[in-house]
């Protein structure tokens, strides 16, 4: 398990852990902590940015863990989640009328050109997650979950369309595996 693993992993249980009085605080490291007494959040983007990198994390490792760490580390970060919202503290910090859309989206870039015929096309298909504030208009995550790519030396959408295959068997596996 990688530093960054380890600490989103005790970000995540903390958060996981709040209760609905607690106060949760963020240190420029991204370290989360539940602080004892009320002080006004001086760096609301500190605390943005602890929780960010704590599901961000938690995320990227989906793909390197058993089936078993995946069910539970997603049941974590859905109990964490509704810790957010629940936590008296921090709804008055998210109630900014923002509207989150979550969305995933497959995605595919060609090799058009090639310097010689011994050359094959390259395709890469990419299953990625997004997280939109419409309000704001700005996208907050964009992570790449998987990538796959193909060749194929006589057509650029034949490579295309094995990528995509790929990426779609591949795709299944990251959730349900």
């Amino acid at each position: 398990m990688t530093t960054l693993t380890q600490k989103s992993r005790e970000n995540l249980k903390i958060i996981k852990n709040l209760g609905h009085e607690e106060i949760l605080s963020s240190s420029s490291l991204r370290d989360l902590s539940i602080q004892d007494e009320f002080v006004e959040v001086d760096n609301l983007q500190e605390l943005e940015n602890g929780i960010y990198f704590t599901f961000h994390q938690c995320l990227s490792d989906i793909p390197h863990i058993s089936f078993v760490e995946k069910d539970l580390l997603i049941k974590d970060i859905d109990e964490s989640i509704q810790n957010i919202y629940d936590n008296k503290k921090l709804n008055p910090l998210l109630e900014n009328d923002s509207e989150l859309y979550m969305y995933f989206d497959v995605s595919s870039n060609e090799n058009l050109r090639r310097m010689n015929r011994k050359e094959p096309f390259i395709s890469k298909a990419f299953f990625i997650l997004k997280i939109d504030d419409i309000t704001e208009n700005t996208q907050i995550i964009d992570h790449v979950i998987l990538s796959k790519a193909a060749k194929n030396f006589d057509f650029v959408e034949r490579a295309g369309i094995k990528a995509l295959q790929e990426l779609s068997h591949e795709s299944m596996k990251v959730f349900c595996n």
